[in-house]
């Protein structure tokens, strides 16, 4: 193990103190992002799945062909709530690299010694503790494209005359589910 110690112990001491103020500067401006994105991210997935969900469930012209479309939403739901799981042990296991780093810098400041193999050490211990960061991006991905697919698959389950029924819905005439099957013959 090599210590160093530097000659000018003052220089050193100013040099530990600006590490413990921008680790711990950096510590508290990732917690604080990752916290909002998090938050707004998880709430937007499970928001559009989950209503997704309770509105192909609720609909009586979509009752014969929505078990694709509804697995695909309750995927995503599934996935966003895996989310959380995964950001949760991400984010302990990240925080232990960066509180190791706080916790040496204050030792030199207060002793003057460095140890450049620890100081090694405590940035493969940081690269390690972020190895499996792809993880939460990519389930996130993962729900949104269940959304997605759960739209192709919702629609391409419509048949053509329900479409119809949609669009005139949509073009402000009122016609009511008794309305489209009297005409139906239904």
């Amino acid at each position: 193990m090599i210590v160093e110690k530097s000659g000018d112990l003052d220089e050193l001491r100013e040099s530990a103190q600006h590490e413990i103020d921008s680790l711990i500067q950096l510590r508290t401006l990732l917690l604080e992002q990752h916290t909002h994105s998090f938050k707004w991210l998880n709430a937007s997935l499970l928001a559009m799945n989950g209503g997704a969900l309770v509105a192909i469930l609720n609909s009586e012209k979509l009752q014969p062909n929505i078990f694709p479309a509804t697995f695909c939403f309750l995927s995503g739901i599934v996935l966003s709530l895996l989310i959380g799981v995964a950001a949760q042990k991400i984010s302990i296991q990240s925080l232990k690299p960066y509180q190791r780093m706080i916790g040496y810098w204050i030792s030199v400041k207060s002793d003057g010694k460095r140890i450049s193999a620890f100081e090694d050490q405590l940035g493969d211990e940081l690269v390690e503790a972020n190895k499996y960061g792809w993880i939460v991006p990519a389930v996130g991905w993962l729900s949104g494209v269940s959304f997605l697919l759960g739209c192709v698959l919702l629609f391409s389950s419509i048949q053509p005359q329900e479409r119809e029924g949609f669009k005139d819905n949509e073009q402000g005439s009122c016609i009511s589910r008794d309305d489209s099957i009297r005409r139906n013959g239904g």
